[in-house]
């Protein structure tokens, strides 16, 4: 059973389109398909998850990772500023940000995130990961940093933990 994206599936925010910024946030979401986790108004959601990278390829990557746990629904922004408009819009549980983007880079985005939702967890990726980038990173308000040079098994541990 396919669904319309015009139909609201209960995102706060999500209005009826479910569009917003010209990307589909609900492709390939069909609520009898994805096992609910929590409640919205008496309703089943699955988690939400924010990815924002302005690599195509890598953020379609990354939705794909993330999108095998079925418990899991993905939703995609451009870059840091874009992020940070659907995140005040979906209310996702968590936001996974690439670090170097054009508009608004990862941490800025993070800045501004944890100012507006401190209790929203944050994963940083980068493809160079070291303890200076840790320290900025935590005083961005990001939870956790992950490399894109190591295997994508720690992105989904992280992922898991923080949505617990």
């Amino acid at each position: 059973m396919g669904l319309s994206p015009t139909k609201n599936l209960g995102f706060p925010g999500a209005g009826e389109a479910g569009i917003l910024g010209g990307i589909n946030c609900l492709s390939g979401f069909d609520p009898i398909a994805v096992p609910m986790v929590a409640h919205d108004n008496g309703r089943a959601v699955p988690k939400r998850i924010l990815v924002v990278d302005d690599n195509p390829a890598i953020r379609g990557a990354l939705r794909r990772i993330l999108e095998f746990n079925d418990q899991w629904t993905v939703c995609e922004a451009v870059d840091g500023r874009d992020g940070v408009e659907k995140a005040e819009q979906l209310r996702p549980d968590l936001v996974v940000l690439d670090l170097s983007m054009p508009v608004m880079n990862g941490l800025e985005a993070s800045r501004i995130l944890h100012q507006s939702m401190p209790n929203l967890p944050v994963i940083l990726c980068s493809l160079h990961s070291d303890e200076v980038l840790h320290r900025e990173a935590s005083a961005a308000g990001v939870n956790a940093v992950v490399s894109k040079a190591h295997n994508m098994e720690t992105l989904i541990q992280k992922a898991r933990e923080l949505l617990r």
